[in-house]
């Protein structure tokens, strides 16, 4: 029997591992990350997800320091929501078996598939712990499929699972989880950690 496939965690570059610092001002790697990203790229298959152009994206994943931790780049990404549902099939994944982390729920959620949630960090009132960020990847994977990880966290929070609701949780240390509206007819798995 093959092996099973690595889960794939999709992470966005701009604004989610590469901050500015609420103190200087300055843009730089996100606060405590570079232990979690390693501890997380045990377990999971790390891919960055960006808008930048590819030589930018590697540039900076490697100025980061994080360049080691990540199988592969997928640069020069559309905004208004990325293509994670082709891309998880581009690698033999299906979407569940995915999860995005972004910082911008239009941006950091698929455009192409409802099957794949995703974690948006909120860093406008402060930065989020990483620490957080790994809880809420670890409870969502438990059973080798994020969707359903997401189901059952939900379903522990709160009976109602309807769309354009967000319930707060105390997934990752708090957080608000629910099925996010992105244009009235399409709905996201989204579970939001706030800074």
């Amino acid at each position: 029997m093959p092996p099973m496939p690595r889960l794939i965690l999709f992470v966005d570059l701009a604004g989610t591992l590469e901050v500015r610092d609420p103190a200087t001002g300055r843009w730089g790697l996100w606060p405590g990350s570079e232990p979690v990203i390693a501890d997380l790229a045990a377990d999971f298959e790390l891919r960055l997800t960006t808008g930048e152009d590819p030589g930018g994206a590697h540039a900076s994943l490697q100025q980061l320091g994080l360049r080691r931790y990540f199988a592969g780049v997928h640069a020069g990404l559309p905004g208004g929501g990325k293509p994670f549902g082709q891309l998880a099939a581009s690698l033999g994944q299906s979407p569940e078996q995915c999860l995005a982390i972004g910082d911008d729920a239009l941006s950091d959620t698929a455009r192409d598939t409802d099957r794949l949630p995703s974690v948006i960090l909120e860093h406008a009132d402060g930065l989020v712990d990483p620490t957080r960020l790994a809880a809420v990847v670890r409870e969502l994977a438990r059973d080798g499929d994020f969707l359903a990880g997401f189901e059952a966290a939900l379903a522990r929070v709160t009976d109602d699972t309807s769309a354009g609701a967000l319930h707060d949780a105390v997934l990752g240390g708090g957080s608000r989880i629910g099925w996010w509206q992105r244009s009235g007819r399409d709905d996201r798995a989204v579970v939001v950690l706030q800074g």
